[in-house]
C-alpha cells in the first residue's frame, strides 16, 4: 500500500510539473508532418487493416518518443535538481517513484499521439475497421503497460552507460521499429522480427494486429502471454540496474557519471 501511495504521489508531482510548464506547441506540431507522410503511404496502399493499425500505432509511437526521452533523463534530472538523495533514502524503491512519473509523462504526451492519429484518420481515405473491438481494447491496455514499464529500463541504463544527449538519437527510432508501432511484425525483415520478440510492446502490438484482422482468441492470448513474460524480463533487468544506481549513490553520494 505504501508503494502505491508513493507511485500516486510521484504521478501527481510529475503531472503538476508538466501542467505548470508552458504548452510546447512545437512538440505538438512536430508530429503533423510525419503523420501526413504516414497517411499518404497508407492511402496509396488502400489496405483498411493497415490504415487502422497505423492510426493506432502512430498514437503510441508519438508517446514512445516522449516517454523514453523524459524518463531516460529522469535520474540525471533528479540529481541536477538536488532531489535524488532524498528519493534514495526514503523507504520506497526509486523504481516505484520513476514508474509513477512515467505514467504522468505517458498521459501528458498522449496529446501528441492523439494529434498524429487524428491527422492520419482524416487523410487516410478510408475509415478504420476492426474485427473484434473488445479484444482490441484489451490489447491496447497491454500496449500502454508495456511502454510504461519498458521506459523504466532507460533511466538507470542512461546513467550506467554514461550516455550523452545523442544517446537517444539511436534508441528512440530503433526502439519504435522493434516495438512494431507502425509496421506489423509480419512485415519486418527476419532479423528485426527476431530482435523485436524481446520487446514487450511488439507482442502487444501483435495482439492489436490480430484483433484488427480477426485472429483467434488463442492467438491473441498467446501474444498477451508473451507480452507479460517479456515485460517481467525487462522489469527484472530494470530492478537490477536501479539497485546498482542506488548503491552507487549511497556509497559515493553522486551518480559518478562525470
Amino acid at each position: 500500500m505504501n508503494n502505491l501511495c508513493a507511485i500516486y504521489a510521484a504521478f501527481r508531482q510529475r503531472w503538476k510539473l508538466e501542467m505548470s510548464s508552458k504548452i510546447n506547441l512545437f512538440d505538438l506540431i512536430l508530429v503533423i508532418p510525419t503523420a501526413i507522410i504516414l497517411a499518404w503511404i497508407v492511402r496509396q496502399r488502400g489496405d483498411q487493416d493497415i490504415i487502422t493499425y497505423v492510426i493506432i500505432g502512430a498514437f503510441f509511437s508519438a508517446i514512445w518518443r516522449g516517454v523514453v526521452f523524459q524518463i531516460g533523463w529522469s535520474i540525471n534530472t533528479e540529481s541536477a535538481n538536488g532531489t535524488l538523495e532524498s528519493s534514495i533514502v526514503c523507504r520506497t524503491p526509486l523504481i516505484m517513484l520513476i514508474f509513477g512519473k512515467s505514467l504522468a509523462v505517458f498521459l501528458y504526451k498522449s496529446r501528441s499521439g492523439l494529434i498524429a492519429s487524428i491527422v492520419i484518420l482524416l487523410l487516410a481515405g478510408k475509415p478504420p475497421a476492426v474485427d473484434n473491438i473488445p479484444l482490441l481494447l484489451l490489447s491496447l491496455i497491454f500496449v500502454v503497460i508495456s511502454i510504461a514499464l519498458t521506459s523504466l529500463l532507460f533511466a538507470p541504463l542512461f546513467v550506467l552507460v554514461r550516455g550523452k544527449g545523442g544517446f537517444w538519437n539511436a534508441i528512440i527510432p530503433f526502439g519504435a521499429i522493434l516495438s512494431c508501432f507502425l509496421i506489423p511484425i509480419i512485415h519486418l525483415p527476419q532479423g528485426l522480427a527476431i530482435a523485436s520478440r524481446f520487446i514487450p510492446a511488439s507482442w502487444a502490438m501483435e495482439s492489436v494486429w490480430f484483433s484488427i484482422t480477426g485472429k483467434t482468441w488463442w492467438e491473441i492470448m498467446r501474444s498477451w502471454g508473451m507480452c507479460i513474460l517479456t515485460t517481467f524480463f525487462i522489469l527484472g533487468a530494470s530492478y537490477i540496474m536501479f539497485s546498482i544506481v542506488e548503491k552507487r549513490v549511497r556509497a559515493t553520494g553522486s551518480l559518478g557519471i562525470n
